[in-house]
């Protein structure tokens, strides 16, 4: 009688310290369950450097639309480390030759070594430019027009560092580049030209104040006198 009583509260023992572990294993699943979110949520957050860090910015990009990019961009520097490594001994040999041509004055021989680096620049330049059209198609169409604004804009107040401009003048410089900029033809070079011309006649004309222009005036080049040797 005394065993089995003892067998019972054994069995009563273990049942409390098993509901107990039970207890705490369905308190702590939730925890482990966040902890491992808050991990994988850490883990894909991605961070862009350079053109891409501001283009986060300026077309604020999503989470998903930061990893692809980033997948991209690292795809396209390991294609270029690729082709740099399989055509490492073209390279080399091609600047050899256009300095052997030079060195020997001879015309033939530096057109034929001048072919040769801009066909090894234009395979590298192709991987370049596909990474950049893999990244644009990640943009939606408004984002796209975003971004091309912001590069318009800077290739403009480019030209105006020296004059310091203040937001009140940057944010009228994006007036004048959108207005100049719309509906021009990207692909017509004289048509680009004239449109950023007329952008920065009107920049200096509306923006800049008396100080500024005096600032971006070119210094004027004083001439060296050559010293002559006497004979």
């Amino acid at each position: 009688m005394k065993r089995l009583a003892l067998v019972m509260a054994l069995m009563a023992g273990f049942g409390l310290f098993a509901g107990h572990l039970c207890a705490e294993e369905a308190e702590e699943a939730p925890k482990r369950k966040k902890r491992a979110a808050k991990k994988v949520k850490k883990e894909r957050k991605v961070r862009l450097s350079g053109h891409q860090a501001q283009m986060v910015k300026v077309c604020n990009l999503s989470e998903d639309q930061q990893k692809q990019i980033a997948e991209i961009t690292a795809a396209g520097r390991k294609a270029t480390q690729e082709w740099q490594k399989a055509n490492a001994e073209k390279t080399k040999a091609a600047k050899e030759n256009m300095k052997a041509a030079r060195d020997a004055k001879d015309k033939e021989a530096m057109k034929k070594a001048a072919e040769e680096m801009k066909a090894l620049n234009a395979e590298r330049a192709a991987i370049g430019k596909k990474t950049h059209e893999d990244v644009m198609a990640v943009l939606s169409d408004e984002q796209k027009a975003m971004w091309q604004a912001h590069l318009d804009v800077q290739a403009v107040a480019g030209r105006y560092r020296k004059a310091k401009l203040t937001d009140e003048q940057m944010a009228k410089v994006k007036e004048i580049v959108a207005a100049q900029m719309k509906g021009v033809d990207r692909g017509d070079k004289k048509a680009m030209a004239a449109a950023m011309k007329k952008a920065h006649d009107a920049i200096q004309a509306d923006v800049l104040n008396d100080e500024q222009r005096e600032m971006m005036k070119p210094k004027k080049r004083v001439a060296r006198k050559k010293d002559k040797k006497a004979e």
